[in-house]
């Protein structure tokens, strides 16, 4: 009896002391890529800017978690391009979506950045989260 409440005790505690994985809904991965996109289409390509407030406008507005993600993403973001960043804000579901995009976008920009300019910013225009200068 003692044993199977040692063993009982011992599960609940690791339970408790492991982050939880964060269930990557579709509107949660559509807001990464999203938020992502945005953000290398800001980097690469002069005449566009992130509208103030409109990343989490846009998560509220499609049910996605904006602020269980936002760190996350950011974080993510950080790892793809060498900058230093908290390892405890990583979730590696959205690690590997952000990676994603960096590879997409990335090989785009790679064959003709005025082509992938224009394409990305057609598609990412529609989200509402940035717009031309």
């Amino acid at each position: 009896m003692k044993l199977h409440a040692l063993c009982a005790s011992a599960v609940a505690l690791t339970l408790a002391l492991i982050s939880p994985a964060h269930a990557v809904s579709k509107a949660d991965k559509t807001f990464i890529l999203v938020t992502t996109g945005t953000l290398i289409q800001v980097t690469m390509c002069p005449g566009y800017e992130v509208i103030d407030g409109a990343t989490q406008k846009y998560a509220d507005m499609n049910g996605a978690d904006f602020d269980g993600l936002k760190g996350a993403i950011f974080a993510a973001i950080f790892a793809q391009i060498g900058k230093d960043y908290d390892r405890a804000d990583l979730l590696p579901e959205v690690t590997q979506l952000v990676r994603g995009m960096f590879i997409e976008m990335g090989d785009d920009f790679d064959r003709n950045k005025s082509s992938a300019c224009s394409k990305w910013g057609n598609i990412l225009l529609q989200s509402g989260m940035l717009r031309r200068k």
